[in-house]
């Protein structure tokens, strides 16, 4: 393997290493059953959080595709 590749490859490598270590871990401590009509935007106005926050929070969400009785988390902490 030339120089050149070696050392591109040893960037990615410690590149993608940063970012999958620093992704944020939620914690959740509060959470809400989405009602009939609801939407992603409804909910965080109604618990007064960031869309960030909240996407963080409920990262396997997919909020055009939301369920009457689906738990979203609406409150905890990320570490």
């Amino acid at each position: 393997m030339s120089p050149a590749k070696k050392s591109l490859f040893n960037l990615v490598l410690v590149l993608s290493s940063i970012l999958f270590i620093s992704v944020p871990i939620p914690n959740c401590e509060k959470v809400f059953g989405v009602r009939n009509g609801d939407t992603c935007f409804e909910i965080t106005q109604l618990f007064n959080l960031s869309t960030s926050f909240f996407e963080l929070m409920n990262p396997n969400l997919v909020c055009n595709k939301l369920f009457v009785g689906e738990w979203v988390c609406v409150g905890g902490t990320l570490s």
